[in-house]
């Protein structure tokens, strides 16, 4: 898949273009008329080269793809994958497309959100185009839910960049999730179902550190650090660490990063100064 086509498509967000995200909207209610959408961007077909053995997935278990079976099968057909593809929007883009083809998804499943289902997401989007070309003075809902769909099927526009696709893309966060677990099991020496199982259940801590990852503060894409830190967070010694504790500690790591070479340092090493640093975060009231 060609980047050309990836830019057509966010510009329509980019550019807040009412016409062609009507269109948009108009065809992800229908999964055929999505993938006719989407060619009409694309002159490569290679997506249907895919082979995705995964069973068919409801919207809620695509919005959240559980490991068991449905990521793991996601895992062993893109086996063949590596990091750099995997930040990539046209791959993802690519497997969403044969995923609607083949029936694994429907499309609109892309515009669902919390508990409203992609159909409504969709429906008042529509209606708020509507109420736009009426003169109305009302939210671009339709812009943000043609955002959404967009990001859901394959992460990087604008509004956003690349780091969507490690939150944002459900395929694709599924794959990182797995995997992350395999390289910090590797390289922290822990067992990859534990690793794996923080990296399911723990969702908003997963979104902080890919954040931190892909963003400016990039220091927890260091591997030692990295091992370092899951070294300390599943230690069987170690109470649970709720949201706001694991983002003061994240910027712990970072200002001790700044001055010293953690990158230099073994994991183990490492999983003391995270525990100190841990030990510094001021009690809550």
């Amino acid at each position: 898949m060609s980047e050309m086509g990836i830019n057509s498509l966010r510009r329509l967000t980019s550019k807040k273009d009412g016409v062609e995200c009507r269109h948009l909207l108009e065809a992800t209610k229908n999964s055929q008329d999505f993938i006719v959408y989407i060619k009409k961007h694309f002159k490569n077909s290679q997506w249907q080269k895919l082979k995705l053995h995964i069973g068919r997935l409801s919207e809620q278990e695509y919005r959240v793809i559980p490991r068991i079976p449905h990521a793991d099968a996601l895992w062993q057909s893109l086996e063949h994958v590596n990091p750099v593809e995997a930040g990539k929007p046209e791959t993802w883009l690519a497997v969403t497309l044969q995923a609607i083809q083949t029936g694994i998804i429907e499309s609109h499943y892309l515009a669902a959100e919390k508990d409203s289902s992609g159909k409504k997401q969709i429906e008042n989007a529509l209606a708020s185009i509507a109420s736009k070309e009426k003169g109305d003075n009302e939210t671009h809902e339709w812009l943000r839910v043609s955002r959404r769909i967009l990001r859901t099927a394959f992460g990087f526009i604008s509004e956003r960049g690349r780091k969507a696709i490690f939150t944002d893309v459900p395929f694709a966060v599924a794959w990182w999730k797995i995997y992350l677990a395999k390289e910090i099991s590797k390289g922290a020496q822990i067992p990859e179902a534990k690793v794996s199982r923080w990296m399911f259940h723990e969702r908003s801590k997963y979104g902080e550190i890919t954040m931190r990852m892909t963003g400016k503060l990039t220091v927890i894409a260091d591997k030692n650090i990295r091992d370092g830190l899951f070294s300390f967070l599943l230690d069987k010694q170690l109470n649970h660490i709720d949201d706001d504790e694991f983002k003061s500690l994240l910027k712990h790591i970072g200002i001790q990063a700044s001055w010293k070479a953690l990158g230099m340092l073994s994991p183990d090493e490492n999983k003391k100064i995270i525990a100190d640093c841990y030990n510094d975060i001021p009690s809550k009231p």
